[in-house]
């Protein structure tokens, strides 16, 4: 008998049916970064992940989480009246 996932779960299984090496994506809200990563390893070095969020302290965690290993896919975008 297989387990009833949360919601996370459920929502990733149905992205990664979409989503594929290459495509650009977009995270409206990168929060600390967790589902900008995931977005990132689907589309691959080939693709592109736009990653927005309207706290600046949002976008500098989740740059910092994921620039290690995935900066070259990601663009960060924050408003920019919220910066100021």
């Amino acid at each position: 008998m297989e387990a009833i996932k949360n919601s996370l779960g459920q929502s990733h299984d149905l992205i990664k049916k979409v989503v594929c090496e290459g495509d650009a994506v977009i995270d409206a809200t990168a929060g600390n970064g967790n589902d900008t990563a995931f977005l990132a390893g689907l589309v691959g070095p080939s693709g592109r992940v736009y990653a927005f969020d309207i706290q600046k302290e949002a976008i500098i965690s989740m740059h910092r989480k994921s620039c290690k290993q995935l900066c070259n896919m990601i663009e960060n975008l924050v408003r920019i009246e919220h910066c100021i």
